[in-house]
């Protein structure tokens, strides 16, 4: 019943997606890190699809830095967004994922993640950001 209810009048536990796509990369923290404490990798860069205050979904190339995985649940992220105003960065969970079907043998998977940690600084340009989208 209240899935129903959700369906006819839109689920508001969430806060309103925005649609934007951005550049963004992505590395794996390392276990036990700070949030600037990043395995020697390569980040995989990416654009999002949409945003909003608590979560960002994104389109990446893979799911794979090296031999750690992205969407592992002791995962945590270091995404930065590289906004108009200029580049923020934050800690994130990835909360699901999916491949995406594509031509050809492009591989492409979409990745939601959850904003772990971010500094007041950021945040503020980050919301400051959603508050120009439509």
């Amino acid at each position: 019943m209240i899935n129903r209810i959700r369906t006819l009048i839109g689920n508001r536990r969430y806060a309103a997606r925005r649609k934007a796509e951005i550049s963004c990369s992505i590395a794996v923290l390392e276990p036990h890190g700070r949030l600037k404490t990043v395995a020697r990798q390569t980040p995989i860069m990416g654009r999002t699809r949409d945003l909003n205050a608590s979560h960002i979904s994104m389109r990446v190339p893979a799911i794979r830095i090296g031999s750690r995985y992205l969407t592992a649940p002791d995962s945590r992220l270091l995404i930065t967004l590289d906004l108009p105003g200029g580049t923020i960065g934050f800690e994130g969970l990835t909360q699901r994922y999916d491949q995406l079907e594509l031509d050809g043998n492009e591989k492409s998977y979409f990745l939601a993640v959850k904003i772990r940690q971010i500094s007041e600084s950021d945040r503020a340009r980050y919301l400051d950001y959603l508050r120009t989208l439509k």
